[in-house]
């Protein structure tokens, strides 16, 4: 009985760090944005062509590498991408390159959800 209680108040406190953390995520990404971060669509020029972020840059991440020299390292920007893995993947390319200050948009679809957010208040 004790086990379980605790076993359960333990899982309850994870879930609510986990919540906490999420938050914190998400409002550093609205600071960043509201701050002139670019973004960076690292999805495929199929995926592009279907839709975009307004005032998104699209550096597909296969051609990352190579256009990495046409990006400022002292700029702010966030990648994107379908699902957010991608994202992880230029974001961690664009570090080991010198690319300071890039952070995981994750998602085109939450951050789009979150940039017009921010335009309604």
């Amino acid at each position: 009985m004790y086990i379980t209680v605790i076993l359960c108040l333990l899982f309850l406190t994870s879930l609510i760090l986990v919540v906490l953390n999420n938050r914190k995520k998400t409002q550093q990404i609205v600071e960043k944005i509201k701050g002139g971060a670019l973004l960076i669509d690292v999805r495929t020029q199929e995926e592009y062509k279907e839709g975009a972020i307004e005032g998104s840059i699209h550096i597909p991440l296969q051609e990352i590498t190579q256009k990495i020299s046409k990006l400022d390292p002292d700029q702010y920007y966030l990648t994107y991408c379908s699902h957010g893995v991608r994202s992880i993947k230029a974001l961690k390319i664009l570090r080991r390159r010198g690319v300071k200050h890039v952070y995981n948009g994750g998602s085109m679809s939450k951050l789009q959800k979150l940039i017009d957010e921010k335009n309604r208040a």
